[in-house]
């Protein structure tokens, strides 16, 4: 049986009536109950609706109703990987850039120690040697194998938004999965940490990464570890207990072996500052075969035409004739996709660029606003072309996948994940871009992106119609 039908049995017999009773006074087939039971068949999502309010399930029993329920629909896999996607994307809209850093001043050095036990006696040990070292003047460097569950992104946030200059490289072990296209839900959950690092660090912070089984890496009792110039940190998988060395004879050893591991190893992402590349980068991530691009604004770039580009390009921008030729080509690889064209963005977002017809996806300085008519007709095509189902045009709803404001996001099976910030972000657009080819990371992005549409993660299309409409009469005033 299926978690679905073992949780549904538990709530039809926990209510005590028969099936044929159930399902005349709810309205749902008899048979379609005891096959649903017996998981061969799948309930249609009403008539799990209609279960769960005849049988007055509380909030608890119905959000693990329809949790299993989604589960069996998209398979369990597929449900965990996409799941911590979209929790990925909450964290991402939670981060506060405008907040103080937080910061640890330690007078007192650390001291060498035979062993510590006890998760919170490691992990406050762990940040007090951080946080010692990060009162160095100048480049502090820091090489970090550490347990996947323990996280100090919000220390390294915390000192690099204060200014100290901390170079760290991070190894990640990611899952052998062969058999699947997906990344472990694991290595997902990975992403939490990696991508705020890689956004806070402005390229300070290089995360690679190997593939071996998870049971692997503990044959050692302490496999993981932190080096720092004075310390090193030495963990067990759980970081359930640890010992701390001051010999650098003993730090220089393993910091050539963490060296020499890298060598070894893939970079998990890579960045990009310059304006141009960004660009040339996201041009070369368009490709035939399809396209997903999340960001709070939605992109009608394949309504742009060259003569909008050359209206709206600012005369003074640098290289504006590279630019132009380069927005041409992007115009056109857009036009010319011939696969999906799914283009995820916020209610707000929508709302936003109609009032202003400022792009967050340029940087500010680089293009005019759009005049009103120009935002109405790109409007209009997106429209016309949503409702034609040539592409697909997702509204997110921000209860279950709220969009970071300051991000946009570009996924493609062949040329990889790439994020870069907006002209949201606090230090403006471009301020970090980052490259992710990892296939079991891509696979899994891109079949979120694809599973959006009709589910509770954004609007239907209906819906999605509707606000267009909505705003097209507000833009014709």
């Amino acid at each position: 049986m299926s978690k679905f039908s073992e949780y549904l049995k538990f709530l039809l017999d926990q209510n005590g009536e028969s099936i044929s009773s159930v399902s005349r006074k709810a309205g749902i087939e008899r048979t379609s109950i005891h096959k649903a039971l017996s998981d061969r068949r799948i309930l249609a999502y009403k008539a799990v609706q209609k279960l769960s309010e005849y049988l007055q399930l509380t909030l608890d029993e119905n959000a693990e109703l329809f949790r299993l329920y989604n589960m069996l629909l998209q398979g369990e896999n597929a449900y965990a990987s996409r799941q911590e996607i979209s929790e990925l994307f909450q964290e991402l809209s939670a981060v506060r850039f405008d907040s103080e850093p937080v910061l640890l001043q330690i007078d007192k050095p650390p001291q060498e120690t035979n062993i510590l036990h006890g998760q919170l006696a490691v992990c406050s040990a762990v940040r007090e040697i951080l946080f010692y070292e990060a009162q160095e003047p100048g480049t502090v460097e820091i090489d970090l194998y550490l347990p996947p569950r323990l996280n100090f992104v919000e220390d390294f946030i915390s000192l690099w938004k204060s200014g100290r200059e901390l170079r760290v490289c991070h190894l990640l072990c990611f899952s052998q999965n062969p058999g699947s296209e997906f990344a472990c839900v694991e290595d997902l959950r990975l992403l939490r940490q990696v991508i705020p690092m890689c956004l806070f660090s402005m390229g300070r912070y290089t995360p690679y990464y190997y593939y071996d089984q998870p049971a692997a890496a503990s044959v050692n009792p302490f496999c993981r570890y932190m080096i720092t110039p004075r310390y090193l940190v030495l963990m067990t998988e759980d970081f359930s207990a640890a010992q701390i060395y001051t010999s650098q004879p003993l730090i220089s050893h393993y910091r050539r072996h963490f060296q020499g591991l890298l060598s070894r190893c893939h970079v998990l992402s890579r960045y990009a500052r310059d304006v141009l590349d960004i660009f040339r980068h996201n041009m070369q991530n368009v490709r035939q075969n399809g396209l997903a691009y999340l960001m709070a604004q939605p992109c009608p770039g394949r309504f742009y035409t060259n003569e909008q580009a050359e209206k709206y390009l600012r005369q003074d921008v640098p290289n504006r004739r590279e630019l132009l030729d380069m927005f041409r080509v992007w115009i056109t690889r857009l036009q010319e996709i011939r696969g999906s064209y799914i283009t995820v963005f916020s209610e707000e977002g929508l709302w936003e660029f109609a009032r202003t017809g400022v792009l967050l996806d340029v940087p500010s300085g680089f293009v005019e606003p759009l005049e009103q008519q120009d935002r109405f007709t790109l409007i209009s095509q997106l429209r016309e072309e949503t409702a034609a189902e040539v592409i697909c045009a997702c509204v997110a709803n921000p209860l279950y996948l709220p969009i970071p404001a300051y991000l946009a996001v570009y996924s493609d099976l062949d040329t990889g994940l790439r994020i870069y910030t907006n002209n949201r972000y606090a230090h403006g657009f471009g301020t970090c871009s980052i490259h992710i080819a990892e296939k079991g990371i891509c696979h899994a992005f891109q079949d979120f992106f694809a599973s959006l549409p009709e589910s509770q993660l954004s609007s239907s299309r209906e819906e999605t119609l509707q606000l267009f409409d909505r705003v097209l009469e507000y833009l014709k005033k």
